[in-house]
């Protein structure tokens, strides 16, 4: 199961509508556990809230499929344990923030199906531990970095 369900309106969706998604216990309650996550296609919209950033014990971030829009926070960055960042088919616009090089754990980046714009980080190449990166269906531009592509685990692209 992805998904738990929001009760606190300070929580980092609060921001998002509709005002009670389908997620289970409250936001806070997700740095106590073992290994937390948020789901997917919960017909959201608005903007990533900043606070995200907070959630130190997220391993697993699933905003695919719903319609938010504004850019990618870099507070993301801050997730030191983050492993997946699902944030496909949805209006996310804006480019491609360099701090996301900052997420050593980082296996699977999935960003395609956006209206993201500009070139691809080169800083990307720093996540060595990355298995699946997905940018298709955007607007960027540019040649994909070849350090990106040496990347020694990277299995899909």
């Amino acid at each position: 199961l992805y998904v738990y369900k929001l009760t606190e309106r300070h929580s980092p969706l609060s921001r998002l509508q509709p005002p009670q998604p389908r997620i289970f216990g409250p936001v806070d309650k997700l740095a106590q556990r073992h290994r937390p996550q948020f789901g997917g296609a919960n017909l959201f919209s608005g903007t990533i809230p900043d606070n995200f950033g907070e959630l130190a014990m997220l391993q697993h971030l699933y905003l695919d499929t719903n319609s938010l829009s504004g850019t990618i926070p870099t507070s993301l960055a801050s997730l030191p344990l983050l492993q997946s960042l699902y944030l496909n088919s949805n209006s996310i616009s804006g480019t491609i923030p360099t701090e996301l090089s900052d997420l050593a754990q980082l296996r699977t980046l999935v960003l395609d199906t956006n209206l993201l714009s500009g070139t691809i980080p080169s800083q990307l190449a720093s996540l060595t531990n990355l298995e699946m990166l997905y940018m298709f269906t955007n607007s960027l531009s540019g040649t994909l970095p070849s350090v990106v592509c040496s990347l020694p685990n990277l299995g899909s692209l």
